[in-house]
C-alpha cells in the first residue's frame, strides 16, 4: 500500500520542480491518502464475507456420535 500511496501522490502533484509545489504537496498527499483509504475499505468489504466460508460448522449435541452403539 505504501507503493500505491507514493504513486498516487506523484499522480496528484502538478508538473514542475519539486521545490515549487508549496501547498500542492499537502493537497496531493491528502488526495492520495483518501484514495488509498477507499481502496482498503473496498478490499475489506470484499474479503470480510470470506471469513465465514472458512469457519468449521457448529456441532449440535444431538448430532454427536455415541461410542456405545
Amino acid at each position: 500500500m505504501t507503493a500505491v500511496l507514493q504513486l498516487k501522490i506523484a499522480a496528484n502533484l502538478p508538473p514542475g520542480p519539486a521545490d515549487q509545489h508549496g501547498n500542492a504537496l499537502a493537497f496531493a498527499e491528502m488526495a492520495a491518502y483518501r484514495g488509498c483509504f477507499q481502496l482498503m475499505a473496498a478490499a475489506s468489504l470484499l474479503v470480510i464475507p470470506g471469513i465465514f466460508l472458512f469457519r468449521p460448522p457448529r456441532r449440535v449435541a444431538s448430532e454427536a456420535v455415541s461410542i456405545d452403539s
